[in-house]
């Protein structure tokens, strides 16, 4: 994420995350309630908040392909999204706890209205403080050169140590920055904090990329002479990208199918074997999803992107799939555990809700972004 973008679109982040998802829930509620038969406000604001919940998973790939092709740069669409992205899930995922505490009477429901900021605050801080200590730690690799090649009276030799120094500090930050994030989501859920650790990851690897690319840049500026090799002529300034970020793009690349073949193994189709439960999730879901593209295109209304940047937005802000695989099956679990036969067929409606949201919404975003994002959105070099 840039940081300049991300400063001056920040209140545009915050719209852009919380409003929506309300809107879609509440719509979603009041659809459910008056189309599903003995379908309580609890039940629909709980299937309200699974239904809101962007995915990231989706979303954020496609908006990775679209910024190295040089996309969503300019006026830091593809910054926007994203962090709005992460702060919808633990918006969702935070209401979908509250409201799962109501109807089952399980735990202090002040401390689960409380957990959402506490989420955010404890994710908040991690990430700073983990992402500054990494901005140092290990030393830049202009750090243990020679005088001569700080002079830019670069040898064979100096090269070759300075390459591979370059290698081995972007190998200890990847693994570093790696294992972090990794601790941070699963020590927060094993501490009852399930939303600090994703947002603990984002903010660490934001703060520590901008903190590398600032002091390479202080770095150069304090340099008499740059000298640059035909690489980095060729390379140009549009693949200036932090070598890190190419680290964990390749383990992207072999994790990704893991990630949706574990969604996959969510999606139960049997539910969908009724055709009247079909058609009035679908009606749903469509009251939720009319009711969210509104509410999106007023959120992002004066942050300085265009009519067509603002209809992509509203495209990219469709796909559901991680956290209503996710939370569908936790909502029927608890059912069955604590709740009564009218629970038991409430939940099963929201888990076959959820199923037909990931369906139609999923491959329609993926599309979508892919489609109509060289399309509507302005090239960098433009």
């Amino acid at each position: 994420m840039n940081a300049a973008q991300l400063r001056r679109l920040s209140g545009a982040v915050t719209r852009l995350a919380l409003l929506p998802c309300v809107a879609e829930a509440a719509a979603a509620a009041v659809a459910a309630h008056y189309i599903l038969p003995n379908f309580s406000w609890e039940w629909g604001l709980m299937l309200g908040f699974v239904l809101s919940a962007v995915s990231p998973a989706v979303l954020v790939p496609n908006l990775l392909r679209l910024k190295h092709m040089g996309y969503g740069e300019k006026n830091g669409v593809n910054t926007l999204v994203i962090a709005a992205s992460s702060l919808d899930d633990i918006v969702s995922i935070s209401a979908f706890g509250v409201l799962s505490g109501i109807v089952f009477s399980t735990g202090d429901l002040t401390s689960k209205i409380v957990q959402g900021p506490e989420d955010v605050c404890i994710g908040t801080a991690l990430g700073l403080v983990w992402g500054f200590l990494l901005i140092f730690v290990p030393p830049a690799p202009w750090a243990n050169v020679s005088y001569t090649t700080r002079k830019g009276s670069l040898q064979n030799n100096d090269q070759n140590r300075e390459k591979q120094a370059e290698k081995s500090v972007t190998a200890k930050r990847a693994f570093l920055l790696g294992s972090g994030g990794f601790l941070a989501v699963t020590g927060s859920q094993w501490y009852g904090y399930p939303g600090a650790g994703p947002l603990a990851c984002i903010i660490s690897s934001f703060v520590a990329g901008t903190g590398w690319k600032w002091r390479e840049e202080k770095q150069n500026c304090n340099r008499p002479t740059i000298v640059l090799s035909h690489d980095d002529v060729q390379d140009g300034a549009h693949n200036k990208s932090n070598p890190v970020e190419a680290v964990f793009e390749c383990i992207w690349f072999g994790l990704q199918p893991i990630l949706f073949a574990s969604i996959g193994t969510e999606v139960k189709f049997e539910l969908l074997k009724g055709g009247d439960i079909v058609i009035a999730g679908l009606l749903v879901l469509v009251c939720g999803l009319i009711v969210r593209l509104i509410v999106t295109s007023c959120a992002v209304w004066g942050a300085g992107l265009n009519f067509k940047e603002v209809i992509f937005i509203n495209i990219a802000w469709l796909p559901k799939a991680t956290v209503q695989a996710a939370l569908a099956p936790v909502a029927l679990e608890m059912a069955r555990m604590m709740g009564t036969d009218e629970d038991m067929e409430s939940a099963s409606r929201l888990l076959t809700i959820s199923v037909i949201s990931i369906l139609v919404t999923a491959p329609i975003g993926a599309f979508g972004i892919q489609w109509f994002g060289p399309r509507l959105l302005s090239h960098s070099d433009r």
